[in-house]
């Protein structure tokens, strides 16, 4: 649907859940989810370095509105994960 509206994005400059980051929390989540080494030393602890509420909220503010590109189309969707107006996913099609 074409609305002939024109929007501008904004990048996001923090607050998001960085490459590293998400290689760092893979990588401890793999440490959760396997069985633990019964030769490894020290405590079943697990450092997680932020609260989990930080990370929902950093991956949230990553996916909250991203771009979306398939294969051989030149058009691109922007994707709100929630949409202000009704808490809703969106997806709007753009050039």
């Amino acid at each position: 649907m074409d609305t002939g509206q024109v929007k501008h994005l904004i990048d996001v400059t923090d607050g998001y859940l960085t490459r590293d980051e998400f290689v760092f929390l893979y990588d401890t989540c793999s440490e959760v989810l396997h069985t633990w080494n019964p030769y490894r030393v020290g405590p079943r602890v697990v450092n997680t370095q932020r609260p989990l509420a930080e990370w929902v909220g950093r991956i949230k503010k990553l996916l909250d509105l991203h771009c979306v590109r398939f294969i051989g189309d030149p058009k691109v969707w922007v994707v709100q994960m929630q949409h202000p107006g009704d808490g809703k996913v969106h997806a709007f099609q753009g050039e």
